[in-house]
């Protein structure tokens, strides 16, 4: 996921956490219009997302990663898949890269192993 889908999601995270406190059964009552969405003019967001990809083909992949569903053109909402992805913190999706990484659980054993032999030497 880009960058640019990843600020969209934790936008409407953000937003629907500030309206509805976090209740995922008022998911379907929380919509957001796409013209809204692209007004960021306050953080500079819609200068930022107007550039490369444009806000609708990032919008589409998020739709089509099951993110976001839209019943017309105009509106979108979260699903609780995005409401999950745009609440996580980037320590959460370090967590999660470092539980998938095999190579990575490798390399923290064998540094492991190490401390442990240094451990046992100095003794």
């Amino acid at each position: 996921m880009n960058s640019n889908a990843r600020k969209i999601l934790r936008r409407l995270a953000c937003d629907f956490e500030a309206r509805h406190h976090g209740m995922v059964s008022q998911l379907d009552d929380f919509k957001v219009s796409v013209i809204e969405l692209a007004d960021f003019s306050g953080s500079g967001m819609a200068r930022r997302l107007s550039e490369n990809p444009p806000l609708e083909d990032t919008l589409v992949d998020l739709r089509s990663r099951g993110y976001l569903k839209s019943t017309d053109s105009l509106y979108i909402s979260l699903t609780e898949l995005g409401l999950k992805e745009g609440s996580r913190g980037s320590f959460v999706r370090l967590w999660d890269f470092i539980n998938h990484s095999p190579g990575i659980a490798i390399l923290i054993s064998f540094g492991s192993l190490i401390v442990a032999i240094i451990a046992l030497l100095k003794k």
